[in-house]
């Protein structure tokens, strides 16, 4: 996994530096720099790999998704994208997964294929880039959507208005 993504070294050569490289990494001049970008791409994975869990059980909640599949959208003006088209997006992403190379390239395809979308020209000529940011903002919104759930769960009963973030935060660190 780590070979794949060095494009210069071949796996033997990983397999073999990486032992020594666990080892030493500590002593290196560039450590701190080192530490911050394992750190960073650490973080992005387990976001990533969160973000991938939320859409999956959002998407297992329902029996029919691309029929019953609940958006809450926040209140925004000049919505582009119909629910058919989010619901579809969202049901693509899942059946693909956010791992796959390609995954935006093959949406696009499956969107010019699918005979509900036929003459919906707008959603057929948007490009994988901005199935992509779609997408991205889509699950921002199933992440926002859980974390307001996960809030009541943890308020007080009789408790009214919003909960303190450092009592949410402390909380949530139990788990």
């Amino acid at each position: 996994m780590l070979a794949s993504e060095i494009q210069d070294k071949t796996a033997d050569d990983v397999a073999a530096y990486y032992p020594v490289f666990k080892k030493k990494w500590k002593e290196l001049a560039e450590y701190p720099r080192i530490k911050a970008r394992i750190e960073e791409g650490e973080n992005k994975r387990n976001k990533r790999s969160n973000l991938e869990a939320l859409l999956a059980k959002k998407i297992a909640s329902v029996r029919y998704p691309m029929q019953e599949l609940e958006l809450n959208y926040p209140t925004t003006k000049g919505k582009v994208y119909s629910e058919e088209e989010d619901r579809y997006l969202l049901c693509r992403l899942n059946h693909y997964g956010m791992q796959a190379e390609d995954v935006y390239e093959r949406i696009k395809k499956d969107i010019t294929e699918f005979p509900v979308f036929r003459f919906d020209w707008f959603f057929k000529s948007r490009s994988p880039q901005e199935l992509q940011r779609r997408c991205n903002t889509l699950l921002g919104m199933i992440e926002k959507e859980t974390e307001g759930k996960q809030a009541e769960e943890v308020k007080p009963k009789g408790q009214k208005g919003k909960v303190r973030a450092a009592s949410y935060i402390h909380v949530m660190s139990w788990d």
